[in-house]
């Protein structure tokens, strides 16, 4: 909020001198871009800091499945789960960005895609997280400006590199869209993150 009203303030301030000073005025705007940069880095920051307690007291897989149900009711979609690999908690980060992904494909397939079908699946590897979102709705040109901001896909980016890991999004008109989250979690980034290894904990 402070950066936000700072840049307001200096905007306006900006915009008084655009007559009788635009040079002035050119570089008061200018200058906003650092303001804005740090606007950004800290929301980002914020970003990545949101938790779901949901998640941690439930457990990633716990979380998903009530999450799942629940949308499925609301969304009159047929959700499938599927799961493969070890059960195990993994670092918070990772848990949380698989998802808040999640949750940000689904919402597209309902809002966006008017899908009826939605196929969710998560691999537990031996060091590494797959979540995958597929859905049966009308698609989109991923290629479209629009696309980026439209469907939350550079939060869905964002969320994906707080946890180190990648996001991939295939989609085409008419074609139904596959979101692909993966992440990694090597046995010395469990020890640094400090969490709970018990494979029954999800259950």
């Amino acid at each position: 909020q402070h950066y936000l009203v700072r840049i307001a303030a200096r905007l306006n301030l900006a915009r008084t001198f655009v007559d009788r000073e635009p040079d002035k005025a050119a570089r008061m705007a200018i200058d906003q871009a650092l303001t804005v940069r740090q606007a950004s880095d800290e929301l980002r920051y914020l970003v990545r800091r949101l938790r779901s307690p949901v998640v941690e007291q439930q457990g990633f897989v716990g979380a998903l499945q009530d999450h799942l149900t629940m949308f499925g009711e609301r969304a009159g979609a047929d959700v499938e789960l599927q799961v493969e690999g070890t059960l195990r908690r993994l670092p918070p980060d990772v848990e949380q960005a698989a998802f808040r992904i999640i949750q940000e494909a689904l919402t597209n397939a309902e809002k966006y895609a008017s899908a009826d079908r939605v196929e969710v699946r998560v691999t537990f590897g031996e060091d590494s997280l797959e979540c995958v979102v597929a859905d049966n709705g009308a698609g989109f040109d991923a290629s479209e400006p629009r696309a980026e901001g439209g469907f939350g896909l550079a939060g869905m980016q964002e969320r994906a590199a707080s946890a180190d890991g990648g996001l991939t999004v295939t989609s085409a008109p008419g074609g139904g869209t596959t979101v692909t989250f993966r992440a990694p979690f090597t046995a010395a980034r469990e020890e640094s993150k400090g969490y709970d290894k018990d494979p029954t904990a999800d259950r």
